[in-house]
C-alpha cells in the first residue's frame, strides 16, 4: 500500500501494519489483535507526530478570544481553541505564553497562528502521513512481535522521514527559517537515534 493511496485512518494503520509484516484490518476499532494494538496507540501517536513539527498543512489562524482577566505579567488571557496543538505566534510575534489551555499575551485582539489536527487526510502532506505511519509501525513492531531490531529499523526510518520533512520545509519557507533550522539540529537523525532508540550492533 502506497502512502498516496491512503484516504482514511484505517489506511494509515494498515500502512503501519504492512511495514511490520502484520495482517491488515478493516476498521480501526475491530476486535482482532492487530486492530486493538493499532487503535490503542493511533490517536496519541498521530498527535505526537503532528505536535513535533509545525507541518505547513496543519497550520491555521484563529481569532483571539479573551477570557478572564489575567494576574500574570501579560495583559490578557485568551482561551485556546479545541484541538490546538502548538501555538506558533500571536499577531506575528513570539511575545506570549501558553498555560492551562490559555494564551497569555499583551494583545487584546488579533489572531494566533497554531497547528491543529486535521481529520481530513486529503489535506495531509505525504511526509506527514508517512511519518505518522512509520512511528506507529515502530511501536507496533514491539507490541505485535516483540521484534526490537525491526522496531529500531522502523524508528530509524521514521527519524529520517522527519528530518527530510524539516529540510524541505526550510527550503519552502523563509518566514520560519530560523526556527526550522533549529528544529533540524534538534531532530538530527544521529542525535535521536543515539538518545532515544539506539540500533544494536
Amino acid at each position: 500500500m502506497a502512502a498516496a493511496n491512503v484516504t482514511d485512518e484505517v489506511g494509515v494503520a494498515n500502512l503501519a501494519l504492512q511495514r511490520c509484516g502484520a495482517a491488515q484490518i478493516t476498521v480501526l476499532d475491530d476486535t482482532t489483535r492487530n486492530g486493538k494494538a493499532a487503535n490503542l496507540i493511533f490517536a496519541d501517536t498521530r498527535d505526537l507526530v503532528c505536535k513535533l513539527f509545525p507541518w505547513a498543512c496543519l497550520i491555521t489562524r484563529t481569532a483571539l478570544s479573551t477570557s478572564a482577566a489575567t494576574n500574570s505579567e501579560f495583559g490578557f488571557a485568551h482561551t485556546l481553541a479545541a484541538g490546538d496543538l502548538t501555538v506558533l505566534d500571536v499577531n506575528g510575534t513570539k511575545l506570549f505564553r501558553v498555560e492551562g489551555g490559555e494564551i497569555f499575551t499583551n494583545d487584546e485582539t488579533g489572531y494566533y497562528r497554531h497547528t491543529a489536527v486535521d481529520a481530513t487526510l486529503a489535506n495531509w502532506d505525504v511526509h506527514l502521513l508517512q511519518s505518522i505511519a512509520l512511528k506507529i509501525a515502530a511501536e507496533l513492531a514491539v507490541k505485535l512481535s516483540a521484534d526490537i531490531q525491526l522496531a529500531a529499523l522502523l524508528y530509524q526510518e521514521w527519524v529520517m522521514s522527519l528530518s527530510t520533512a524539516i529540510r524541505l520545509r526550510a527550503i519552502e519557507s523563509s518566514e520560519d527559517n530560523k526556527e526550522i533550522l533549529a528544529l533540524l539540529q534538534e531532530f538530527s537523525p544521529a542525535i535521536l537515534l543515539k538518545n532515544n532508540y539506539p540500533l544494536e550492533t
